[in-house]
C-alpha cells in the first residue's frame, strides 16, 4: 500500500517549511547522486530526528515533513532540532529499500566506506543530543511497534506506545521481530549497552543516535495501513517524545562533545 508523495513535492514542502520555521534547508552532501537535506532550528533540549533511510518506507518521510509543516513551530522555543527528513532519497524515488550500491544503508554505520554513514559521522560525530528519534515503517504487520535504545531510566516506550495507540493499531504479537503489544522487549544483559554495541559489526542509525545521545527510539509504522493513518501515528510518536524529553529536562550528558548552537 504505497501512496508516497512524489519526491519533487517533498522537496518543495521542505523548502516551504524551512522558510516558515526561519531556517534554511541545508544540503549536507550527495549520496547516489541525490541531495541529503538537513534542517536545524529552535533552542532548548536537543533532539535528532531522522526519517527515510529505507526507500520503501514513505510514511516516516511523510510524518517528518508533516511535523515540520504543522507542529514544529510550536516546539521551537523548547527544543533545538536537528532534522534529516529523508536519508535515502535514491531509494525513496525508486521505491527501493537499498541504496545505489544495492546494500541496506541502515546496517552501515560502522562502515567508513559507506557514503551516507561517513557523511553523517562527519556532520554529527562531535555533537551531542538529548534524544534521537528514527522514523521507520514495517511492511509485514498491520500494527505499529517501537524499539528503544538506552541503558538507563527513564524509558519512554510504553508512554509513546499508548499515545500512538489512540490514533492507530498496535502490533499485538509477532515473532520476527519479537514484538509484544507494540514493543520490542529490552531483554537483560550483564554488559552495559555501549560495550555490547562495540562488539556489533553492523550498526543501524539507532546505534549512532544512541552514541550521540544515550537515548534513542525507532518508530515502525505499518505499511499495510493507509498513509494517512501512518502519518498520524508518526506525529503522535514525535509529539509524545517531545513532551517526555522536555518534561525530563535532564542536562546534556558530559560527553566531551562540542556544544552546538542551532545554525552552527
Amino acid at each position: 500500500m504505497d501512496e508516497r508523495t512524489p519526491w519533487p513535492i517533498i522537496q518543495q514542502r521542505l523548502v516551504d517549511a524551512s522558510a516558515r520555521l526561519g531556517t534554511t534547508l541545508e544540503t549536507v552532501g550527495q549520496v547516489d547522486g541525490e541531495e541529503i537535506f538537513r534542517l536545524r532550528f529552535g533552542r532548548g533540549v536537543r533532539v535528532l530526528l531522522a526519517a527515510g533511510i529505507h526507500g520503501e518506507e514513505p510514511g516516516g518521510v511523510e510524518g517528518c515533513v508533516t511535523f515540520l509543516e504543522s507542529l514544529a513551530e510550536s516546539w521551537q522555543e523548547r527544543v533545538e532540532f536537528d532534522v534529516w527528513p529523508c536519508l535515502n532519497p535514491y531509494g525513496y524515488i525508486r521505491e527501493e529499500r537499498h541504496n545505489g550500491q544495492g546494500v541496506d544503508p541502515n546496517r552501515q554505520f560502522r562502515n567508513p566506506e559507506d557514503p551516507l554513514a561517513s557523511l553523517m559521522w562527519a556532520a554529527l560525530g562531535e555533537l551531542r543530543y538529548d534524544f534521537g528519534l528514527d522514523l521507520h515503517e514495517d511492511s509485514d504487520f498491520k500494527g505499529f511497534y517501537i524499539y528503544e535504545t538506552t541503558d538507563r531510566p527513564p524509558w519512554f516506550r510504553r508512554q509513546v506506545r499508548d499515545a500512538m495507540a489512540r490514533v492507530g493499531p498496535v502490533c499485538e504479537r509477532a515473532d520476527e521481530p519479537t514484538v509484544r503489544r507494540g514493543l520490542v522487549p529490552r531483554g537483560r544483559a550483564a554488559e552495559p549497552l555501549r560495550q555490547r554495541l562495540e562488539k556489533r559489526r553492523l550498526w543501524p542509525l539507532a546505534f549512532l543516535m544512541f552514541q550521540l545521545s544515550g537515548h534513542a527510539m525507532t518508530i515502525e509504522t505499518p505499511v499495510l495501513q493507509p498513509l494517512a493513518v501512518r502519518t498520524r501515528l508518526q506525529l503522535a510518536a514525535i509529539t509524545k517524545v517531545l513532551q517526555l524529553v522536555t518534561a525530563r529536562a535532564v542536562p546534556l550528558a558530559e560527553t566531551g562533545g562540542r556544544r552546538r548552537q542551532a545554525g552552527d
